[in-house]
């Protein structure tokens, strides 16, 4: 399980655009947001640096986080 820090998302399209970032390259991904922790924590087999990158590329800053 991997958590990410996510900053810029307020809405559900926030949400929905994040888990199709990280489903389009890991379709078995788990994926849960928190807009209000700024928190969004993944099950998959990618590495974190991964993630990061989907999640910054599809407009929201991401950095891990423990």
């Amino acid at each position: 399980m991997t958590i990410l820090h996510v900053s810029g998302m307020g809405c559900g399209r926030c949400e929905a655009a994040i888990t199709r970032a990280i489903q389009a390259a890991d379709p078995d991904a788990v994926v849960h947001v928190e807009r209000s922790a700024g928190r969004v924590t993944v099950t998959s087999s990618l590495p974190d640096a991964t993630l990061c990158t989907l999640v910054t590329e599809a407009g929201y800053p991401a950095t891990p986080g423990g």
